[in-house]
C-alpha cells in the first residue's frame, strides 16, 4: 500500500541488517559493508576498476595492476615525467588523448584535449585511479605562442578518472590555448610539470 512521503522503519531497519559483498569484489576487494552503508563504500573503494588508457587495449584492473599492465604491454607509447621536474610534451591540434607515466611509482596520467571550433583547444591534466586517492595530483602547464610574444601558465588539480573515455565539458577545469599559438604544422609545446605536494591553484594568465 502506497505510504506517501512517510518512513517506514521497519524496511529501513531490515536494510541496515542485511549485508553484501562490494561491487569491486571482482578487482579484489573483500569487504562485506552494510547494504545501506554500500553506495558510500563503493564511492571510495580502492579497487575501483580502471581501463587502460591506450586505444584498443581491453584491460580492465584496479589502478596498481592497470599501472604495471602498462609498464608491462605498453613500453614506449607513453611519456615518462619525475615528478616535480618540468618535462616537455608535443601537442597535436586534433590529437585526443597523450598518456603520461611516472617513473617513481608508475602512475598514469592523461593529458586530453578538445578542439574548439574558433576558439582554440581545452587540454587538461587527468589522473588514472580510484576517487578516494591521496595525495591529490597537481599539475603547471606552461606554453608560448611562436608568432607573437605571448604565454600562458596554467595551474589545477588532476581529476581522478578511471580511463581514457573522459571527455572534457563545461564543468571541467582546463586551460584554453588560442588558435593562434599552434604554428602551421598545427602543434604546439607544451612544459608539464606534476607534483604530489599542495600547489597554490592559480588562474590563467595571458600577456
Amino acid at each position: 500500500m502506497p505510504i506517501d512521503y512517510n518512513r517506514c522503519l521497519a524496511i529501513e531497519k531490515v536494510l541496515v541488517s542485511l549485508q553484501t559483498a562490494c561491487q569491486n569484489a571482482t578487482y579484489g576487494c573483500n569487504e562485506i559493508i552494510r547494504y545501506n552503508k554500500k553506495y558510500e563504500h563503493e564511492k571510495t573503494c580502492i579497487y575501483l576498476p580502471c581501463s587502460c588508457p591506450q586505444l584498443g587495449c581491453n584491460f580492465v584492473a584496479m589502478s596498481s595492476n592497470l599501472y604495471l599492465h602498462f609498464n608491462e604491454n605498453h613500453m614506449n607509447e607513453e611519456i615518462s615525467f619525475k615528478y616535480d621536474e618540468f618535462f616537455c610534451v608535443l601537442l597535436s591540434r586534433n590529437e585526443d588523448t597523450i598518456v603520461l607515466q611516472a617513473q617513481t611509482d608508475g602512475k598514469l596520467f592523461v593529458l586530453k584535449n578538445k578542439v574548439f571550433e574558433n576558439l582554440g583547444n581545452a587540454v587538461t591534466i587527468c589522473h588514472i585511479g580510484p576517487n578516494s586517492l591521496y595525495p591529490v595530483s597537481h599539475y603547471e602547464i606552461k606554453t608560448k605562442s611562436e608568432v607573437e610574444n605571448k604565454f600562458l601558465h596554467y595551474r589545477s588539480s588532476a581529476k581522478n578518472i578511471q580511463g581514457r573515455t573522459f571527455v572534457i565539458s563545461s564543468s571541467t577545469k582546463f586551460l584554453l590555448i588560442p588558435l593562434e599559438f599552434f604554428n602551421s604544422n598545427g602543434t604546439l609545446t607544451l612544459e608539464i610539470r606534476i607534483s604530489l605536494s599542495h600547489l597554490k591553484l592559480k588562474a590563467v594568465h595571458l600577456c
